[in-house]
């Protein structure tokens, strides 16, 4: 049977109808047995690996199926281009191909035809990816145009989400009497995938679909509408590949993997492309080259946390500094701080939830020189939404060995026991001293142990930060002095 003659010589309203039942009678599954090559009988479709030209399929890695869309093929320039960045990208994953282009190639007067055989592919090959051994959790599915929506219909028909999906400028619905993708929710990328993206380059792709992945993105390189359409392929490609470019910095796949927000603030810009709806839900606007290949900006609005520290004091010859750290999420979400750190150790204390404010207070022992701290915010629903502050403080003078832990201590007549506040960069063994005027001191012969300080210590060297402090008790009875005079520790 060929199914372009008999679509030609029906009624739009019967393809559908036609393309299912020819999905079922003429798209018969394959054996799940090793293969270079899955396809139906009469070579309609077919999907083969593209990391490994001739390579076996395999279903115990990591892959990604990219699909093209109207009027192209596996072997178009921006989809062997796209497979070719996410194999560079992903070395260790397989990347495959579906090609339906025997019936997507049905020439730029008659869209309504490959637009129906959208589901027909979906729904033969969602049972073949099963009977294969493919697990959904280990798919992830890219499709350009009426690509993407053959990729969310084939996700849909999978028994569990897919694990990404990401959808290039999903057409405009043309051919509502084929396909219709805005009615009825047909399509919703963040419904049938763990973690969806979607970008709206043209007006020849659909304002209100994109919005329906977990994020959406317009791309603005001011080509005409059909070049836009094909050249978001190859940006996409560019940004997966170039990571340490400033602009694609948020477009990895280790990023689409992550199941996390971007920093910026969702749902704030609408579609504004030539006979597009104003449909608000975007979360960015990448501005792209007129080459259509590299990003030159990127505009949204942060959602990074607002972070105020100091230390204190700030005299050279201290042995002690306290950082003081405030930080609030800007009334970016109103989702809160979910943590602060300090060189990577996180503080206690430290979350904050809406629009309150997160602080620490933090006593850090100072080695000779330059003693420099970066303090981290982060904000409490967007994780890679962080504010870094770095601050530095110079002590000038050696340490010395003997130089006091901490507070000074004064006892209560009330208590059996003394208690003196203390902080430092080592445990070990403290030797004592009091004095009734905080000028003269006189030693006590004896000493106690100094307890490790437990909370956010580093280990890794001599000195370390020190989150709040700990206590050194001694019982009074142990000690032959005069009630309710100083006390301070020493190191030995």
């Amino acid at each position: 049977m060929n199914l372009s003659t008999v679509q030609k010589s029906m009624p739009l309203s019967l393809v559908r109808a036609l393309c299912l039942l020819v999905s079922i009678v003429q798209l018969s599954i394959l054996p799940a047995a090793a293969s270079t090559e899955i396809y139906d009988r009469d070579h309609l479709v077919s999907i083969q690996r593209s990391d490994v030209p001739g390579g076996e399929i395999v279903t115990n890695k990591t892959t990604w199926i990219v699909v093209h869309g109207w009027n192209a093929s596996r072997t178009s320039s921006n989809i062997t281009n796209l497979a070719s960045a996410i194999r560079m990208s992903r070395p260790n994953d397989q990347v495959l191909t579906l090609d339906w282009s025997k019936l997507a190639d049905t020439g730029y007067l008659a869209p309504c035809l490959a637009a129906a055989n959208i589901v027909p592919v979906a729904t033969w090959a969602a049972p073949v990816l099963q009977a294969y051994g493919f697990q959904p959790s280990n798919l992830n599915l890219v499709g350009h145009s009426f690509g993407a929506y053959v990729v969310d219909e084939i996700a849909k028909r999978m028994p569990s989400k897919v694990r990404s999906l990401v959808a290039l400028d999903p057409a405009a619905n043309v051919c509502p009497t084929a396909f219709d993708p805005v009615s009825s929710n047909e399509v919703n990328f963040a419904r049938d995938a763990i973690w969806s993206w979607a970008f709206h380059s043209s007006s020849a792709g659909n304002e209100y679909v994109p919005v329906r992945a977990h994020e959406a993105f317009i791309v603005d390189s001011g080509l005409i509408s059909n070049l836009a359409h094909s050249a978001v392929v190859d940006l996409f490609a560019y940004m997966i590949m170039h990571q340490s470019d400033q602009f694609s910095l948020y477009f990895g796949l280790d990023d689409l993997l992550d199941d996390a927000y971007g920093p910026w603030v969702l749902d704030l810009y609408s579609s504004y492309f030539l006979s597009d709806d104003s449909v608000r839900g975007y979360e960015a606007i990448i501005y792209d080259h007129p080459n259509g290949i590299n990003p030159t900006q990127v505009q949204y609005v942060p959602t990074v946390p607002g972070l105020s520290t100091s230390i204190l004091p700030r005299t050279q010859d201290s042995e002690f500094a306290g950082i003081l750290c405030e930080a609030s999420d800007a009334a970016h979400g109103n989702s809160g701080i979910s943590s602060i750190s300090i060189n990577g150790l996180r503080l206690p204390n430290d979350a904050s939830t809406g629009t309150n404010t997160a602080t620490c207070r933090v006593v850090t022992w100072l080695q000779p020189g330059v003693n420099t701290f970066e303090i981290v915010a982060a904000d409490g629903f967007f994780q890679r939404s962080l504010t870094t502050n770095i601050l530095s403080i110079t002590r000038s003078s050696v340490a010395s060995t003997n130089s006091p832990l901490i507070k000074i201590g004064k006892s209560n007549a009330a208590e059996d026991t003394l208690t003196i506040e203390i902080g430092g960069p080592l445990a070990g063994s403290a030797a004592l001293e009091f004095s009734t005027d905080l000028i003269n001191w006189n030693k006590i012969e004896t000493s106690a142990s100094v307890p490790v300080l437990s909370t956010g210590t580093d280990t890794a060297g001599p000195y370390g930060i020190y989150y709040g402090s700990s206590k050194l008790t001694i019982p009074k009875t142990s000690l032959d002095v005069i009630p309710k005079t100083f006390y301070r520790a020493k190191l030995n």
